[in-house]
């Protein structure tokens, strides 16, 4: 039977893991979006491995359908995560990425792919930084630049109480338990609140034997 000694030996370099990679990313050539390449590699927080499908085509055979390879289906789009500086050097460079190929302002940009398109690169690194797998996304350009979410709630987030509602004329009282016999010696002219503790037990002691606990039952 396999043992973890076992398992151990198979998993070769104790495993990828998915906090070593790198990307790289060209500026186009035909637009000047003053992109830092070294310090974007360093600030890419999370990327993706691409994933790879293959069409499937449906022959029918006698009632049933039987399932053939097709065309490699169109790669998704693919997406990473950054890091913002207080210079906001990536998505300037990003925005004047897309504002190159299509301005805000007039409707205009550059027209020959080649001059918006460019090649991007994700490595897979071992701990000691060799590469393990790479991929090239040829012909890339940027489609969407995510939201930043603002919020003042992240941190130093000050707590806050919202009392149990007070009736009308009431007091706000504690948590304690209320006497469940109060009501009945209210209602036959009995103020418990105005006695002394003996005498308040007293009475809870009658009214105990007239009206039992049937919670117990």
């Amino acid at each position: 039977m396999a043992n973890i000694d076992d398992f151990k030996a198979n998993l070769i370099g104790g495993g990828a893991r998915a906090n070593q990679f790198r990307v790289t990313i060209t500026p186009p050539p035909g637009i000047a979006i003053g992109l830092d390449v070294r310090r974007t590699s360093f600030l890419v927080t999370a990327a993706q491995l691409p994933a790879s499908t293959l069409g499937e085509i449906a022959v029918p055979f006698r009632g049933r359908n039987i399932y053939v390879s097709g065309d490699r289906a169109a790669p998704e789009t693919w997406d990473m995560t950054v890091y913002n500086d207080t210079d906001f050097m990536i998505r300037n460079a990003m925005e004047r990425w897309q504002n190159g190929i299509n301005d805000y302002a007039n409707n205009t940009g550059v027209t020959n792919p080649s001059d918006y398109q460019t090649d991007l690169f994700v490595e897979q690194l071992d701990a000691d930084d060799t590469i393990l797998k790479s991929y090239i996304f040829r012909n890339a350009y940027p489609l969407t630049i995510g939201a930043i979410e603002l919020t003042s709630a992240e941190a130093g987030e000050i707590e806050t109480e919202k009392p149990a509602p007070v009736a009308e004329g009431e007091e706000a009282k504690s948590g304690a338990s209320k006497c469940p016999f109060s009501g009945a010696l209210a209602d036959m002219g009995i103020d418990i609140t105005k006695m002394s503790k003996e005498e308040a037990m007293e009475k809870m002691g009658d009214m105990s034997k007239i009206f039992p606990d049937d919670s117990k039952s």
